[in-house]
């Protein structure tokens, strides 16, 4: 299952933000967002990502970040935490859950 959601700017879309359904991770959806180059720098997605999120919250959603500081800023930003999870890659995990799972 997915949910998609494009990012326009101009009348012309320069991104998107999908949520999977990848039953390896149960009750999480994992969240995918990019943007084209021409637009990084400008706060796009600052301001797309906690709009996303809203509609979204009842959903646990994690996010697999690998070499990416900016991303994981935004994710930290917006309310998810680094979770120690075993991946196959290097990649950071991040999940930001609808009640908190632990104190």
């Amino acid at each position: 299952m997915m949910i998609h959601e494009p990012i326009f700017k101009d009348n012309r879309q320069i991104g998107d933000i999908f949520l999977l359904k990848d039953e390896k991770l149960k009750s999480v959806w994992e969240i995918q967002y990019n943007i084209h180059p021409d637009y990084w720098g400008q706060g796009i997605m600052s301001k797309e990502l906690p709009k996303f999120l809203k509609l979204h919250g009842d959903k646990n959603i994690g996010a697999f970040v690998k070499n990416n500081i900016v991303s994981e800023k935004l994710l930290t930003n917006n309310g998810f935490v680094e979770f120690p999870f075993k991946a196959k890659s290097s990649a950071k995990f991040y999940l930001k859950t609808k009640e908190r799972l632990w104190k």
